[in-house]
């Protein structure tokens, strides 16, 4: 199947390898900086360079593809950045499912059409039984597994997206 893809990139991280990592890991998931049309490594350094600027999250894309940022993914993990992948149908309008992932814990996916179950009823029908403090817990922990209570945003020193965007700059 084919998807249209869009990663939202988040967190701190103060490791110019790890961030070069993502960086090379966006150019080699072919990241797109607008639908359709290509990003090289300077491009993915812009918008990472107005993403912390703004106090924003760095955004890229992918059109009509079968992978959903693999690569990227792996280096926001090692780097230590919270991310959500939203995905959906080729030319279909919005996404159809997520995956959400919190710096140290596991990617959790779900899917985003209302029509799903995102808490299974048989854990929900537990919970009531437990009572209202485990009915809660779990809205918490789901609260917790969509990144509801972190700060969406990157935080990443000037010096060290200068520094990378002289290295992607010198390359032959």
């Amino acid at each position: 199947m084919s998807y249209d893809v869009v990663i939202e990139i988040m967190g701190t991280c103060t490791d110019a390898s790890l961030l070069r990592d993502v960086v090379e890991a966006a150019e080699t998931d072919a990241a797109e900086r607008d639908w359709g049309i290509g990003a090289d490594a300077s491009d993915i350094i812009e918008a990472l360079e107005a993403a912390t600027e703004d106090g924003g999250m760095l955004v890229l894309l992918k059109s009509d593809t079968g992978g959903l940022f693999g690569e990227t993914r792996e280096a926001c993990r090692l780097a230590g950045l919270n991310y959500v992948v939203s995905y959906g149908a080729s030319g279909e309008e919005g996404f159809s499912e997520a995956i959400f992932y919190r710096a140290g814990g596991e990617e959790f996916a779900i899917p985003l059409d209302p029509g799903n179950e995102v808490v299974p009823m048989r854990d929900l029908r537990t919970a009531v039984e437990q009572g209202l403090d485990a009915v809660k817990e779990m809205i918490a922990e789901y609260d917790r597994k969509v990144l509801k209570d972190i700060d969406r945003s990157l935080s990443v020193p000037r010096d060290i997206v200068q520094e990378i965007a002289s290295e992607i700059a010198a390359r032959p």
